[in-house]
C-alpha cells in the first residue's frame, strides 16, 4: 500500500518541476513515508493513510506553484505601535521565516500553528520569525498580537499586497524570505489536525537555514 502511494506521487506532474523545488518534494516524501505506520490489515487504517496522502499531495502542488514568487521589499507594514516600516526594514540582513495569516483564516488552523511557533521562539529566542498579518482594523490586529503574546513578531499588512497565487486560497502559509532575493522559498501550507507535519517542516528549516536544532 505504502509503495503504491509513493510511486504515484513520484510519477506525478510534480516531478516535472526543476531541482530548485526539490526541498518541497523531499519534505513531502519524508512526511508521507513517516506516516506509513498503519497496518494493511485494517481497511480503516488504509483509508486514513490514503486521506493523509491526498492532503499532502494537494498541498505539495500549492507549494510548487508558489515557489520563487518575488515579494516587493518596499511593501509598507505597521508594527504593534502603529509605526510604518518598509518590509526590507523588518527583514534586515538575514533571511526570515514568514508566517502569513489573516483574520479571515480558519481559527483552528491559526491556533495550531501559533502554538508551534511560540514553542520555537521559547526554545531558540529566535528573531528570525516574522508574522505578516491582515486585519480590517488596527485595533483588532493589536488585540490579537497582544493576546497571542506576539507583539514583537507581528506586522500588519494590507490583504492585497503580497503578490502570490496562494493569497487567493484564503489559507495560512509559511515561507522563507531571503534578504537579497526577496523570493518565496521553502513554501509550506500547514495542515489542520497534523501538527507533527508542521513541526517536521520547522525542524528542517531551522536546521538548514538558521543552523539551529529544535524539538
Amino acid at each position: 500500500m505504502e509503495r503504491t502511494l509513493f510511486l504515484d506521487l513520484l510519477n506525478s506532474k510534480v516531478m516535472m518541476k526543476t531541482k530548485a523545488h526539490s526541498f518541497c518534494f523531499a519534505l513531502t516524501l519524508t512526511l508521507l513515508i513517516g506516516s506509513c505506520s498503519y497496518s494493511e490489515d485494517s481497511t480503516e487504517s488504509i483509508q486514513k493513510l490514503e486521506n493523509k496522502y491526498s492532503l499532502i499531495k494537494n498541498h505539495l502542488f500549492i507549494q510548487y506553484q508558489n515557489e520563487s514568487i518575488p515579494i516587493d521589499s518596499t511593501i509598507m507594514v505597521r508594527n504593534s505601535n502603529y509605526e510604518k516600516l518598509e518590509l526590507s526594514q523588518v527583514i534586515g540582513n538575514q533571511p526570515k521565516l514568514i508566517f502569513r495569516l489573516s483574520e479571515r483564516h480558519c481559527s483552528t488552523c491559526l491556533n495550531q500553528e501559533i502554538q508551534i511557533i511560540k514553542s520555537i521562539i521559547d526554545q531558540t529566542q529566535s528573531q528570525d520569525i516574522v508574522i505578516l498579518a491582515s486585519f480590517g482594523a488596527f485595533e483588532s490586529f493589536k488585540a490579537f498580537s497582544r493576546i497571542k503574546g506576539l507583539n514583537n513578531f507581528m506586522y500588519l499588512v494590507q490583504e492585497d499586497k503580497l503578490n502570490a497565487p496562494i493569497e487567493s486560497l484564503n489559507i495560512p502559509y509559511v515561507f522563507v524570505l531571503g534578504n537579497k532575493s526577496y523570493q518565496m522559498n521553502m513554501t509550506f501550507v500547514p495542515m489542520e489536525g497534523y501538527p507533527e507535519i508542521s513541526k517536521e517542516y520547522y525542524s528542517i528549516v531551522f536546521s538548514r537555514v538558521f543552523g539551529q536544532n529544535i524539538s
